[in-house]
């Protein structure tokens, strides 16, 4: 049970992530390529909750979680 509460941070994320892209009239151009850095930033926060639940479940390093 607790390595699903691990994963739960990722799963919720990505839902977001998903409910937001299927938004059809979110106007963002605060300044030239914020669309861009936004999606940086998400997928950024995305992978390291990914590596988070990784490490916690599989009891690995972070240097070997960037590895995979």
């Amino acid at each position: 049970m607790n390595k699903l509460i691990n994963w739960l941070p990722p799963v919720a994320f990505a839902a977001f992530i998903f409910y937001m892209s299927s938004q059809s009239n979110i106007d963002v151009p605060l300044f030239p390529y914020a669309d861009k850095i936004i999606h940086v930033c998400v997928y950024t926060v995305l992978g390291y909750l990914i590596a988070r639940a990784l490490t916690k479940t599989l009891r690995l390093k972070y240097w070997q979680v960037v590895l995979i």
